[in-house]
């Protein structure tokens, strides 16, 4: 009677199955797009391992290899959100300052510094702090800031951070309480300080989906807007995800009121012309 001996070398599968889970981590680009802060949060550890195995696979493989699979996911997810028609509808210029509020993993970080070009800037602004480390480690390869022109800022819950009347453009995407009919105080407060930081006559964009969140409406963004100060000035609606993009205008700045000369045979003082009284 035979009995067969079991083996005593460990299985294997294990070291195969994290070393797959390292080859497609290191692949595979991070899936939290731009705004999604509950994303963020829940993976802040997934990041981090993620953000490691990167570092190791572009060391092995070279920068040429470890692109492709960015390039076929944002592809993938170019052809979703229709994000070339978005940018094109945005209409930025070349030298414009842009501060992309809410910018996650940069998502349109990248598309906003290609456009306004060498002479441009981008802010980068988020208050995830894991999103943002992310991100400056994607920005030390040329490929993602080929010009140079992006600057990543920790931002606060109410406030940007930035000086009153910085920039050219303010660009908030994918985030949810810009749509939202009863907006927190914090969530007004930012949006006066998006107003504070547009130079007169600069713009607010606006891109919402509203199949993911029921509660949002179009009309809210346009009202949240308005009471901060801004006039709208086209809105643009988009199938893919019936996502909308909002454009409002920061009104420009008054010319200076030319002072009417004093009547020389009056004792009153020069006057300024215009309404005596203004609220």
């Amino acid at each position: 009677m035979s009995c067969s001996k079991k083996s005593s070398r460990p299985s294997s599968t294990p070291v195969y199955l994290v070393v797959c889970l390292g080859i497609v981590l290191a692949t595979f680009p991070p899936i939290v797009r731009a705004g999604d802060e509950a994303g963020i949060t829940g993976q802040g550890f997934l990041l981090d391992i993620q953000r490691k195995s990167h570092e190791i696979f572009h060391k092995l493989v070279g920068t040429y290899w470890f692109m492709q699979p960015y390039k076929i996911v944002d592809q993938l997810v170019t052809r979703h959100e229709d994000s070339r028609a978005v940018i094109s509808a945005m209409n930025l210029e070349p030298g414009e300052i842009v501060a992309d509020v809410g910018c996650g993993i940069g998502y349109y970080t990248f598309r906003f510094a290609h456009d306004v070009g060498p002479t441009g800037k981008v802010f980068a602004l988020d208050i995830q702090k894991r999103a943002l480390d992310f991100l400056r480690w994607r920005l030390k390869d040329e490929l993602y800031n080929p010009y140079g022109n992006i600057e990543v800022i920790l931002s606060e819950l109410d406030s940007t951070t930035l000086q009153p009347d910085s920039v050219d453009v303010v660009a908030l995407s994918h985030l949810d309480f810009p749509a939202q009919t009863n907006l927190l105080e914090e969530n007004v407060r930012l949006l006066e300080n998006c107003y504070e930081i547009t130079r007169p006559g600069g713009k607010a964009m606006v891109l919402q989906y509203m199949d993911t969140d029921p509660r949002g409406t179009p009309e809210a963004i346009t009202t949240n807007f308005t009471n901060a100060g801004f006039v709208q000035e086209s809105m643009t609606h988009f199938e893919a995800k019936d996502s909308y993009l909002f454009i409002f205008r920061k009104p420009p700045a008054l010319p200076d009121q030319p002072r009417v000369p004093a009547n020389p045979d009056s004792q009153e003082p020069e006057q300024t012309a215009g309404p005596a009284h203004v609220k």
